[in-house]
């Protein structure tokens, strides 16, 4: 639903010179998951895959070196790999597959 869909929202954006260390958290405050399939973050031109659902009250991760982050660090459940870099910072914004604006965060 529309109000689920408002619960989600960028949480970490952690932009880091290794790629194996960059990745966005997106999270959900509701109590049922949400499908995030086909949604967009605007400022890296990414589509977050079919199938990438946020748990209720959980997170998934977005990864710049999906690989490289599982190697160094302790497992999450990642919903893709974008190829476009944070650069130092910026502004990500995170649209559903309808277009509807749901966060904004500048980092």
């Amino acid at each position: 639903t529309d109000a689920e869909r408002q619960q989600v929202y960028l949480d970490i954006i952690n932009p880091d010179s290794n790629n194996s260390n960059e990745y966005i958290r997106i999270s959900n405050n509701a109590d049922t998951p949400v499908d995030l399939s086909n949604w967009v973050i605007e400022g890296i031109d990414y589509e977050v895959p079919a199938g990438a659902v946020v748990p209720a009250n959980g997170s998934i991760y977005l990864m710049r070196d999906d690989i490289g982050y599982k190697a160094g660090h302790s497992p999450v459940l990642v919903g893709g790999q974008y190829t476009t870099d944070l650069g130092s910072g910026g502004t990500l914004t995170l649209k559903t597959d309808a277009g509807a604006t749901i966060d904004s965060e500048s980092y």
